[in-house]
């Protein structure tokens, strides 16, 4: 009997032990039954979790006192296409009967954060910045110009301030220059109920280097320079008279092109060229304007402007004596423009009278013609004046014929031969 009861009161101990074991091995919730929790409540999709497109990061967890609930605390990320979404959670679980797994009670959400978990891509920022313009010291590079090329070099990415800083390599031309330039662009992602989007918040050029496009730096040929010559203004008027560079019977040579004056996108070349005709013959000296076209990448003729004449040659020029009304005549016509005419020619003309007053002046050449020989010279001012009031600068209008030249004024009568 004494056996027996040992015997029981043994089985009752073992039976006690493990009961108490049993109360006391209540397992705690898992990252797993918090998700069930979730999608359950509606907080997470079914989609989200099959794709494993979130993580769960186990803050806290408590088991009831009685063993019949859990309280968890958690952190849920869910990755989107840029942004990682981190919610608190806290859930609030009840035992099931048998004892070993949970069912969710209560979910409440707290504080939801955001973290930039990528940077834009580098086909979108080609799109992103397809209609933005690049300004560098005032000259402007245009992503969408197809001289303009792009390479992405580092995205730097700010989880927290949600910026993804690019630095990119950028070449484009602008003008008459070739820039290359490293840019750093400061793209900041707005994301806000699920959708978001980019802006910059900052453009910074890091540094830039220039060159001069093809075609820039020029060296003019002479065809081209009288190609552009003609194209802009195809005659010149000298003494009085058109001559026509087209003209079959006027000749341009002696073509000289002074130095390239390069300011931006302008160019000014000094020209000088030989225009004759029958015997007569004059250098004419240009400036021609040129503007880049940097559309084509050429230099085309814009304007042209007439500096002076210089070089005169031709028969007319020399020293002529002879006789007018006035006396022995000295008449010395120059190849330069007059001081104050600078489309005329210098002349000096000197009178001595039959009494044997001496006297001089300036005068200027206005008028040749090449085929009459007709020729006017007007008075300009006193060299050496004589004294008296009865003397006068006259001018010398007539032509030029079998070598003389002759007075073809009423009131002026002269016969000068060239020496």
């Amino acid at each position: 009997m004494k056996k027996f009861k040992g015997l029981f009161l043994c089985l009752t101990l073992l039976f006690t032990v493990a009961m108490l074991t049993a109360c006391g091995k209540v397992p705690e919730p898992t990252e797993k039954d918090v998700l069930k929790a979730l999608e359950k409540e509606d907080y997470l999709s079914e989609e989200v979790i099959d794709n494993d497109l979130c993580s769960v990061e186990m803050k806290e967890v408590e088991i009831d006192d009685d063993k019949e609930g859990a309280t968890v605390k958690c952190i849920v990320s869910v990755d989107g296409d840029y942004v990682r979404t981190n919610t608190e959670y806290k859930i609030k679980f009840k035992i099931k009967d048998d004892k070993e797994s949970w069912k969710v009670k209560k979910v409440t959400q707290d504080e939801v954060t955001y973290e930039l978990i990528k940077g834009m891509d580098d086909e979108k920022l080609s799109d992103f910045l397809y209609w933005d313009t690049l300004n560098i010291d005032g000259s402007y590079i245009y992503y969408y110009n197809d001289s303009t090329t792009l390479s992405i070099v580092e995205h730097e990415i700010n989880g927290e301030e949600m910026t993804d800083v690019v630095t990119v390599e950028v070449t484009g031309v602008s003008g008459y220059e070739t820039i290359t330039a490293t840019v750093k662009y400061n793209l900041r992602y707005e994301y806000s109920y699920g959708s978001g989007y980019w802006y910059n918040q900052e453009t910074e050029v890091v540094e830039y280097s220039t060159e001069y496009v093809d075609g820039y730096e020029i060296a003019f040929t002479e065809d081209r320079i009288v190609e552009d010559i003609i194209y802009k203004r195809n005659y010149v008027y000298a003494l009085g008279s058109y001559y026509y560079l087209t003209d079959e019977e006027v000749t341009v040579s002696n073509v000289t092109i002074g130095d390239n004056d390069y300011s931006d996108s302008w160019l000014y070349v000094p020209v000088t060229i030989n225009v004759a005709y029958k015997d007569f013959s004059f250098d004419v000296n240009y400036t021609l304007t040129y503007y880049f076209d940097s559309y084509d990448m050429e230099w085309e003729i814009y304007y042209l402007s007439i500096e002076g004449y210089s070089n005169y040659a031709g028969y007319f020029v020399g020293v002529w004596k002879g006789t007018s009304d006035d006396g022995q005549v000295v008449l010395t016509i120059g190849n330069a423009p007059h001081e104050y005419y600078d489309d005329a020619i210098d002349v000096v003309i000197e009178i001595t009278t039959s009494t044997g007053v001496v006297y001089k002046y300036s005068a200027y050449l206005d008028v040749y013609y090449p085929e009459s020989g007709a020729m006017v010279i007007y008075d300009y001012d006193w060299i050496d004046a004589p004294s008296g009031s009865s003397y006068y600068r006259e001018d010398f209008d007539g032509y030029i014929e079998d070598g003389a030249f002759i007075s073809d004024d009423y009131w002026y009568d002269f016969t000068l031969y060239k020496e």
